[in-house]
């Protein structure tokens, strides 16, 4: 067994189901309750566990895309995001899963494009059409919360921060009152767009010196943009594989979000069992659970960390 020999899985939307603890299907729980639970930092925590803590998004993203991006150079990425007013504050609901390169959207495009050249910012909508990306030859000079990071919170607490967060805020105020230009007349409800910045930073000098695969937990899921310029950046390769099989090297598995209760069962079932069963036997070294800077660490004597608790 090598040093690597490890699972990591990101899985959004674990927290929700942790209060109370009974929500989780009995062997995940049993896994977050004797794991070690530890919080982590980064824009990125997937890139920090494997130690790349300054692997920005927005680059690795562009990689993805195939931009090539230099080391020096700084990137910025942008999503749709739906917005929620009420009496007291707007809120940032989700990522708006939108195409921005349909014909459709062109007037938009257009308006953004006037938006971004005003300011003098190089920029382009993803190959897929649902986020952009804005290129750089100096950093930029700002804090930007992970898009992860803001949904269901409210916006006047996650603006951005920084010498330049001014520009940064103006721009995102700016999109707002564009996507309402483009509203329809006889859409009543109280749901808005927005665009949400994030991921600043550019690509890390050197690559993490170990091998492995990246895969997806479901075979109906898409590995993100993000994922796959890490697989780029690493060299990992992307697989379809959907349950776990011990491997040598890191598997990272990109989970679909947990918001039901058959979600979790499968992610007990065709992972977590599985992985535990494995480690006991020492064919593996270690489980990461992760959601958002929250990771549950399990390794083979961990098991019988009965002592352990859930806050822990």
């Amino acid at each position: 067994m090598s040093n690597n020999d490890q699972l990591l899985i990101d899985a959004p939307g674990l927290q929700h189901w942790l209060e109370p603890p009974e929500k989780l299907p009995a062997g995940l729980g049993l896994f977050v309750h004797r794991a070690k639970s530890i919080e982590i930092d980064g824009v990125l925590p997937v890139a920090s566990l494997l130690g790349l803590e300054h692997a920005s998004p927005a680059a690795l993203t562009a990689l993805a895309d195939q931009a090539e991006p230099h080391p020096d150079e700084h990137w910025l990425r942008f999503d749709p995001v739906y917005l929620m007013p009420d009496l007291t504050a707007v809120w940032i609901h989700s990522r708006a899963d939108l195409d921005l390169l349909k014909g459709a959207m062109q007037p938009l495009i257009d308006e953004l494009s006037i938006m971004f050249e005003a300011v003098g910012l190089d920029w382009q909508i993803g190959a897929p059409g649902h986020y952009g990306l804005i290129r750089s030859q100096q950093p930029i000079d700002c804090h930007f919360e992970s898009l992860d990071q803001v949904a269901g919170r409210r916006l006047d607490e996650v603006l951005p921060v920084g010498k330049q967060q001014l520009r940064w805020r103006n721009l995102l105020n700016e999109s707002q009152m564009i996507f309402h230009q483009f509203r329809a007349l006889d859409d009543a409800t109280p749901q808005s767009l927005g665009l949400w910045f994030w991921g600043a930073g550019c690509l890390p000098k050197t690559r993490p010196a170990c091998s492995g695969q990246i895969m997806s937990s479901s075979s109906g899921g898409a590995i993100s943009a993000v994922w796959r310029g890490l697989a780029q950046w690493t060299q990992f390769e992307l697989c379809d594989q959907h349950s776990f099989t011990p491997q040598a090297g890191v598997q990272l598995v990109q989970a679909q979000p947990l918001r039901t209760e058959p979600e979790l069962e499968a992610l007990e079932r065709d992972w977590i069992q599985p992985a535990m069963h494995a480690l006991a036997k020492g064919h593996l070294r270690q489980i990461d659970l992760l959601d958002q800077q929250r990771c549950w660490r399990m390794r083979r004597w961990d098991r019988w960390a009965f002592w352990r608790k859930a806050d822990q």
